[in-house]
């Protein structure tokens, strides 16, 4: 990793900790999975907070059914 010096205005090498480099190695199919359910999210208005709840279980369950029907194997 590297950072820009403002006072030398020159690029200085930072190395990184073990912990960071795991965690960002791990995090892809979090940042996928996100990504994907802000796809499916469904819209609405409503002031209870198990509304939210509710249909962001439908956003994750379409989710989720789109990746197992995306990874199984097609029967021929």
């Amino acid at each position: 990793a590297g950072h820009r010096s403002k006072q030398e205005g020159s690029f200085i090498n930072i190395e990184r900790p073990t912990m960071v480099i795991k965690y960002n190695s791990h995090m892809d199919g979090v940042h996928l999975y996100n990504m994907l359910i802000s796809l499916f999210q469904i819209w609405h208005q409503s002031t209870k907070y198990f509304m939210y709840i509710i249909f962001y279980c439908i956003g994750v369950a379409v989710v989720n059914c789109l990746t197992t029907c995306h990874f199984l194997p097609m029967a021929t």
